[in-house]
């Protein structure tokens, strides 16, 4: 073997075998302790490895030049360092693919209730404002406030109030159908969208919605469960309501008005300051098929 190839082996040979170790190693760490695998170190040391193997290809040819082994050096490196581009290249775009779907769901949910955050809201209602206007459907909006929200965080800590409302998200979704929507609209505060929902079935939905939260135990502690109450809001889409923003801010009289009475309360309206005349003959035939039990 040519003498230059002897260090350039040496060196590989090192590399190739503390790559393994720390390979190794690392594998031992995250199986025991969780802590995730550094690829970009290994990529590191077997690169390195890999540059010192070629070394000793070339060497081996580079000091015995002639024509046929000039080729066989510039055919061989010219392929090592294709796939290696290759391979890089790939992994950018994977990085790439990885970070974009992240951004995505970041931009779209809230991160600790998995729900639609209040950017996809907005403009979930303003397109089904949009239709409901266009094609005289009926269309409705809840504003939910979890009221005891700062006590559990207050009495707990704000971990169990996180998971209070993490609870408090999925039975929302598995209360609601797929058309609806629900979304965190504030740190306290939620909001559904029903389409294709007459105000008065939404009010009926919504009490029954409240009873179901109220009686729903938490089991978030290792104590005695959790109960919580909501208070909701409930506007819908009219002649009198002229844009998805007024619809808004009619759902938030609605919460207030609910706050004025007490806790676990759900209040209606069909226009700013109008009190919705409740005929529960008439809510029973137009509630939709909503999965809520009574």
């Amino acid at each position: 073997m040519e003498q230059h190839s002897i260090y350039f082996l040496s060196y590989a040979g090192m590399a190739t075998l503390g790559g393994i170790i720390s390979a190794w190693a690392m594998y031992g760490r995250q199986k025991n302790e969780g802590i995730a695998i550094n690829f970009n170190v290994l990529k590191a040391i077997f690169g390195f490895a890999f540059a010192m193997w070629l070394g000793v290809a070339y060497s081996n040819l580079a000091y015995n030049v002639t024509p046929t082994n000039a080729a066989i050096v510039a055919f061989f490196m010219g392929t090592a360092f294709s796939i290696f581009m290759v391979w890089q290249i790939k992994m950018v775009i994977q990085k790439l693919n990885a970070d974009a779907k992240t951004i995505k769901e970041l931009s779209t949910s809230c991160s600790l209730t998995e729900l639609w955050n209040r950017r996809v809201f907005q403009e979930r209602l303003s397109l089904e404002f949009a239709r409901s206007k266009r094609h005289k459907h009926p269309l409705s909006v809840l504003l939910l406030d979890v009221e005891c929200l700062g006590e559990v965080n207050s009495k707990y800590g704000y971990v169990i109030g996180d998971k209070v409302l993490l609870n408090l998200a999925k039975l929302l979704v598995n209360s609601t159908r797929n058309v609806d929507m629900v979304c965190r609209y504030g740190s306290n505060l939620i909001t559904i969208v029903l389409p294709d929902t007459q105000l008065n079935a939404a009010e009926t939905f919504a009490s029954r919605l409240k009873e179901k939260i109220a009686a729903n135990p938490f089991e978030v502690t290792d104590a005695e469960p959790l109960f919580i109450t909501v208070s909701i809001g409930v506007s819908g889409f009219s002649e009198n309501i002229e844009t998805d923003g007024i619809m808004m801010d009619v759902a938030h009289d609605a919460l207030r008005a609910a706050r004025k009475i007490g806790r676990n309360q759900v209040v209606a309206l069909a226009r700013e300051g109008a009190a919705v005349e409740h005929d529960q003959a008439q809510s029973e035939r137009l509630t939709p098929a909503l999965a809520v039990a009574s």
